[in-house]
């Protein structure tokens, strides 16, 4: 069943809240307040908005860029726009049309030759339409021409209906100005009288009563998230279908509800809520119905809900517990009273056997053998809040005290001593049957391969007060805490579950996930999804058999359409999640979109080469995304340099001071719900050496020393061998006297006499 049309059954006004997800008014983001004539999506992600007094527009989810005058020579009036999807915009104006070269770093300029070639179609121009054979079809108050852009041809055309002109005799009395058409071929129209869906037979207009700003629309998109943009005659806006839907009082919530407290399927898809104040009431599965004291609740105070095989309801109260047999409420088996007046918590086991939790007590209750209450003196606490059945039959029990695991057989009781007096506030039994366990003020812990995990706010949960747990259809969990949902993907479990043992568990990762292996192991589900809920209620989580999650808390009750988990670099329409035939995934590249060194901001290229010495490299990249543009973030890493990752939420990169090398900035960005998209290498930095720190320099010097060195001793050789001649030549003048047998004259000195 596809999930739109779920959702317009759930938006039906005898069973839906007027609160369905808002339209985000992007005039509060820096558009205009200005009529929006056109809409357009390029190959990059970017969205374009043709206005009528301000130009064009581009939009990035975080800043609006005017592209008039001042940038383009284009008109301030946008009438049409149109993207072929390889790199050209076109901007029909009551000048004609302009033709804007989109260009891989976002430094978009007016393409020259395109312009001049359509030179003669004059404005004003009221429809631009781009067909898949890449042939342009513009229409002017004068005719219609046809670019060819294989060949760069203009013919004159005839004048075609527009796309949605089939749809005029299916809604009388509406003015159709634009169409977009979805991933599962509904029509979303642009009418006078708000948006409307068509598909499949059914019909729904969204207008000032569903959160549309301004119900009077000139345009309307579709974009590669499943977004629907409007443009109407005030501004911009954006709804985003699929995601969530709020139940607050008022219809089909009653008056001072007092906060939905639990949650529950029954076997014809009705969806029970307990309520603080109101009683329980029943959606779809037929009539609405509702439960209260005046119908016989011990209390209007519904804390547990439980279907029994028979059908029956069994629900729980601050102040006992009655069955609901479809037609009036009775009171409950007597031996179910044994268990406390306040119950907490219901579970029926495997073996058919009923467990009543209190604030007093636990009691196991069986149609077939007498009841028993579970001693005080085998649980850490009188005082139980959650009931779990794992797959070999224990019930575990948690407690304000701690948790413990009982065996009903044997009557065996098996403590968690790492938990003994921490609260626990829900259990929760995955599909690889481990036993999930949130605790009030510590986190969640799972036992598995044998040890008990911790996982904390350090992991990314927004809170360590733990309120509910709950699994999709993907296997991913959701975590209520007091601050919000935090979402671990199922990808994401090897990673997180040891710890304490982070270290250990790094030499198995790949290294794209080591630098958010804690931090970022899970995620928020923002307000853009709408779930702003804040603090969910005890328990209060729900997974149906349509794969829809409802949580409850003290706003209301709210559905949430979980998304198929993708891959790291790929996007998959929420709203496409139920084809058989999924659609290709969606890349979303970063754009690079500009780089400045030192003050002066220059062209991107793929190498970029720096003088060595105090030098500043600032960049920007950019990753088009409208979905929850608030929670894009950026690592970054340079190779060559570092290892580690860092990240960037603005999408702002500066290094200064880089030694001599070559380096290759890689970068990943996160785009919120887990996904990521592929790494890039987007830019290599040479940074050249100086002379005096090159090879050859080097090579020079010590040549030219050894040179120096040799001569010096070259030198002093030769000053040894002169030496050795001049000894030499002075024995030659003795030997020859020697020869001869005069003996060598020596100085005699005549001693002194004493004459007197």
């Amino acid at each position: 069943m596809k999930v739109i049309l779920l959702l317009l059954a759930f938006l039906a006004a005898d069973t839906a809240s007027a609160q369905e997800y808002p339209f985000v008014d992007w005039s509060a983001r820096g558009v205009p307040r200005d009529a929006v004539n056109a809409l357009a999506q390029d190959h990059r992600g970017f969205v374009w908005a043709g206005t009528e007094c301000s130009g064009l527009l581009r939009l990035d989810g975080r800043r609006v860029r005017a592209m008039h005058l001042k940038h383009l020579p284009i008109a301030r009036r946008i009438t049409a726009l149109a993207a072929d999807g390889a790199g050209t915009l076109f901007a029909g104006s009551d000048d004609g049309v302009t033709a804007i070269r989109l260009a891989a770093d976002a430094d978009d300029a007016v393409d020259t030759v395109l312009t001049a070639l359509m030179d003669g179609i004059h404005g004003p121009v009221h429809r631009l339409q781009m067909t898949a054979a890449r042939i342009l079809h513009v229409e002017t108050g004068d005719g219609a021409w046809d670019l060819n852009l294989g060949d760069s041809s203009v013919v004159t055309a005839r004048s075609t209906p527009p796309p949605w002109a089939f749809l005029r005799d299916l809604l009388p009395g509406y003015r159709l100005r634009g169409m977009a058409k979805d991933c599962i071929g509904q029509y979303w129209l642009a009418t006078d009288r708000g948006l409307v869906l068509k598909g499949d037979g059914s019909q729904h207009v969204f207008d000032t009563s569903n959160g549309l700003p301004v119900q009077d629309l000139r345009s309307v998109l579709v974009d590669r998230e499943m977004n629907v943009w409007c443009g109407s005659a005030h501004g911009l806006s954006m709804h985003t279908p699929g995601r969530a839907t709020l139940l607050t009082e008022g219809n089909p919530l009653p008056r001072d509800f007092g906060g939905v407290q639990c949650l529950l399927e029954s076997d014809d898809r009705g969806i029970w809520i307990g309520t603080a104040r109101a009683g329980c009431l029943r959606l779809f599965g037929g009539p609405t119905l509702r439960l209260t004291a005046g119908e016989g609740l011990p209390s209007n105070n519904v804390t547990a809900l439980l279907e029994l095989p028979s059908g029956e309801l069994l629900v729980g109260t601050d102040s006992g517990l009655v069955v609901f047999n479809g037609e009036r409420v009775v009171p409950a088996p007597a031996g179910m009273h044994a268990a406390g007046r306040a119950v907490t918590a219901l579970l029926q086991a495997s073996d058919r056997s009923y467990w009543i939790a209190s604030e007093t007590g636990l009691l196991r209750w069986s149609r077939t053998t007498d009841s028993f209450t579970v001693r005080s003196g085998e649980l850490p606490s009188r005082h139980v809040l959650a009931l779990a059945e794992d797959a070999f039959g224990f019930v575990w029990v948690g407690t304000r005290a701690g948790v413990v695991r009982l065996s009903a057989a044997v009557g065996d009781v098996y403590r968690i001593p790492e938990l003994e007096g921490i609260p626990v506030s829900t259990l929760h039994r995955d599909r690889k049957d481990r036993i999930w366990i949130g605790t009030h003020g510590d986190g969640v812990y799972v036992r598995s391969e044998g040890a008990l995990m911790r996982l904390g706010s350090r992991d990314g949960l927004e809170s360590d007060i733990i309120t509910g747990i709950g699994e999709d259809n993907f296997g991913s969990l959701y975590f209520g805490t007091a601050r919000g949902i935090s979402r671990l993907p199922r990808k994401n479990m090897q990673y997180v579950i040891p710890v304490d043992s982070a270290q250990r568990v790094i030499h198995r990762l790949p290294p794209a996930h080591v630098p958010y292996l804690r931090s970022n192991a899970m995620h928020a589900l923002s307000s853009a999804a709408g779930l702003n809920l804040g603090a969910l209620s005890r328990g209060a989580v729900l997974r149906t058999r349509d794969g829809f999650l409802w949580f409850g808390s003290l706003q209301g009750a709210l559905r949430y359409v979980p998304s198929r988990p993708a891959e790291v670099g790929e996007w998959r329409p929420p709203s496409c999640r139920s084809l058989r035939q999924p659609l290709p995934a969606v890349p979303f590249d970063i754009v690079f979109s500009r780089l400045c060194i030192n003050d002066t901001c220059t062209a991107r290229s793929e190498v970029i080469e720096l003088a060595y010495g105090t030098h500043v490299l600032r960049a920007e990249m950019i990753v088009p995304s409208f979905r929850n543009p608030g929670a894009v973030r950026y690592l970054y890493t340079l190779q060559g340099l570092e290892s580690a990752w860092h990240e960037s939420r603005d999408g702002s990169i500066l290094y200064s001071g880089l030694p001599p090398g070559k380096y290759v900035l890689t970068v990943q960005a996160g785009l919120g719900e887990g996904i990521w998209s592929r790494r890039q290498d987007v830019l290599t930095i040479v940074v050249r050496r100086p002379f005096y720190l090159t090879l050859w320099f080097w090579g020079v010097l010590l040549l030219f020393a050894g040179l120096i060195g040799f001569m010096l001793k070259k030198h002093t050789h030769e000053r040894q061998l002169a030496r050795l001649h001049a000894g030499g030549r002075r024995q030659e003048a003795v030997a020859p006297s020697q020869q001869l047998g005069v003996p060598p004259t020596t100085n005699y000195q005549q001693p002194e006499t004493n004459n007197q």
